[in-house]
């Protein structure tokens, strides 16, 4: 007992006399932890500036596939270009903006004649144009004579015939179209204006393109709000850069890339504010305000923001009463900015057409009764509805509206299918425990919204067109617009039915499956038919694709000399060819960036 005792008061002693060991030892445990801590800091700071490296090569990606688009789409091709450039064209000269008689300018009208048209303008509007107007399947089968006498008339057009109005009185439905973006580029084509009508579309063209590369920051600023992980939010802005109907949307005469930027930017501020209401300050409230009435004097489809907007806020002041008179305040605030910045068109729209959008027979919808209304309601194909924008949306061959195979649009539909049981899962067990992440509640919301509500203006488009033109259809690219919202939404949806391992793959997947369809659709599809190597079959009148071995013996020269054909003099052979490499290693390149980011969420994981 004496020695136990002993043992252990020499082990006290021997404990307690060593106290500069023990200093020793918590020293280096505290230096141990300082350099931990300090190697993780380095290795986050080292993330973020590689973070940063892959969105600007994200955004230099996106503009070498734009451009090379504005090269290779033959003028007038993309969507309603001829109007929109006509639009612009007459903004430039007048100063003012189209009334519905305005008429297109006599350049663009003549080139009508001598161009190959889009296939779709000339079904769609047969009858309704002075001839002679040729598809491009008509162009490519003339003798090589004709051909080459009506490219040399396009070469002749007359730079003065710019502001001339055309003489056959060709009106010009442009006029439908709120004013910010003609105003905005009217300043670039006039300080152009002497140049040929080629180089004038090309240059706008690329405007155009640059103007929609903002998407790429507001992209990833919007899924890093989000998704709280700015690795996810690299995945989900390549995965958008690869959409393959985006570039065929922007690179063209249009509002749509200034609307696609604008909405990006509201949104990304819609974000900031519900996820923390307390920095709903004046500032923000004024430039919510602003931006959004710049959304309403780019496209009327922006309308549905109102009652989304409205929703939301109503429910944010609810939820969060604290915070509830600054959200009064500032909504206000924002309301009231709107109101006295696209207030007046919008007023004016009414006055004089009787419909809010300007949109055509959006007057004649507003003239019918409720009754009438719900007559004409139910006899819409609405089937017929939702499938013509889903299609449009996924993939059309721009405004000759080439189609891929089935397969691909049933593989991309299955995924919307399985991503939106998703979102309804996630709504469900959100409902039952109101605190379970993934996600913040309002900004989760606000996507859903958003999102939700433009779908039903879509739809409306649908009812519109039905009693205006008899079809059960509308346009799907318009959704563009909306692009960021439905890629995190499409996200969170298959997210929530997969394991977090499988999870980090779906985005390099997505992105892998999206730039494989828009390779083989513009060489397979757009190429060839640009260029006279495929053409519409007899009676279906579809256009099959290129075979591969077809294509490689063709050749890259002879398919791009074609298509070379009515272009400016600049993009001679070895500018497009920089141009294709550039569109191929940009496509590549941004699903590199998607591999990168799934990898880097790993790492993020688990530091």
């Amino acid at each position: 007992m004496f020695a136990l005792r002993s043992y252990h008061a020499g082990s006290w002693f021997n404990i307690c006399g060593s106290h500069a060991s023990i200093y020793e030892f918590f020293s280096q445990q505290k230096n141990t932890a300082a350099r931990a801590n300090l190697v993780m800091q380095s290795t986050q700071t080292a993330q973020r500036g590689l973070h940063r490296y892959a969105i600007c090569a994200l955004w230099l990606f996106f503009i070498f596939r734009g451009l090379f688009f504005s090269a290779m789409l033959p003028i007038w091709e993309g969507y309603d270009e001829s109007y929109h450039f006509a639009a612009l064209q007459y903004v430039a000269g007048t100063g003012h903006m189209l009334t519905a008689g305005t008429t297109i300018s006599q350049d663009v009208e003549s080139s009508l004649h001598v161009l190959p048209q889009p296939w779709e303008m000339i079904q769609s509007q047969s009858g309704k144009l002075p001839p002679p107007m040729l598809s491009h399947d008509d162009f490519w089968k003339l003798a090589p004579e004709e051909r080459a006498r009506l490219m040399l008339q396009f070469e002749q057009i007359p730079v003065t015939a710019v502001w001339e109005p055309g003489k056959e009185s060709m009106s010009n439905y442009e006029s439908q179209q709120a004013p910010l973006f003609y105003f905005l580029l009217a300043l670039p084509l006039r300080a152009v204006s002497g140049l040929h009508l080629a180089e004038r579309v090309f240059l706008i063209r690329a405007l155009c393109v640059c103007l929609a590369s903002l998407l790429v920051p507001l992209a990833y600023l919007c899924a890093a709000k989000v998704l709280g992980s700015r690795c996810a939010a690299i995945g989900i802005t390549a995965m958008i850069a690869a959409m393959p109907e985006l570039m065929i949307n922007v690179a063209r005469v249009s509002n749509e890339p200034l609307a696609i930027a604008l909405f990006t930017a509201f949104l990304y501020g819609v974000l900031r504010v519900v996820g923390h209401p307390e920095e709903f300050n004046k500032i923000w409230g004024l430039a919510l305000g602003l931006v959004c009435a710049l959304m309403l004097l780019t496209k009327a489809y922006f309308l549905t923001v109102f009652p989304a907007l409205g929703l939301l806020l109503l429910g944010l002041a609810w939820r969060r009463p604290e915070h509830r008179r600054t959200i009064s305040l500032q909504s206000a605030a924002a309301l009231l900015t709107v109101f006295l910045l696209a207030g007046w068109w919008y007023w004016n729209n009414h006055v004089t057409t009787g419909s809010w959008s300007r949109v055509l027979g959006d007057a004649d919808v507003q003239a019918l009764s409720h009754r009438a209304l719900l007559q004409q309601a139910l006899h819409v194909n609405w089937w017929s509805g939702v499938v013509s924008i889903l299609l449009s949306h996924i993939w059309f061959g721009a405004w000759s509206f080439l189609k891929l195979p089935r397969f691909l649009y049933l593989t991309v539909g299955i995924i919307i299918l399985v991503a939106t049981v998703g979102v309804v899962k996630l709504l469900a067990e959100k409902w039952k425990r109101p605190a379970k992440p993934p996600f913040e509640t309002f900004q989760f919301l606000a996507l859903l919204l958003l999102y939700g509500f433009f779908w039903i203006g879509l739809l409306y488009a649908v009812l519109i067109n039905f009693v205006h033109l008899g079809a059960s259809a509308t346009t799907g690219w318009y959704m563009y617009a909306l692009v960021v919202p439905e890629a995190l939404l499409v996200y969170y949806g298959l997210a929530a039915l997969f394991t977090e391992r499988w999870s980090r793959r779906l985005l390099p997947l997505l992105t892998a499956l999206f730039a494989g369809i828009d390779l083989f659709a513009t060489h397979l599809l757009l190429m060839p038919y640009y260029s006279g190597y495929i053409r519409h079959s007899q009676p279906d009148l579809k256009v099959a694709p290129l075979r591969f071995a077809d294509w490689f013996h063709i050749g890259w020269r002879a398919m791009a000399e074609r298509l070379l054909i009515n272009k400016p003099q600049f993009l001679n052979m070895p500018v497009f060819t920089i141009l294709w490499i550039g569109f191929l290693a940009g496509t590549v390149g941004t699903l590199g960036v998607a591999i990168y980011s799934a990898s880097a969420c790993k790492d993020e994981n688990r530091l």
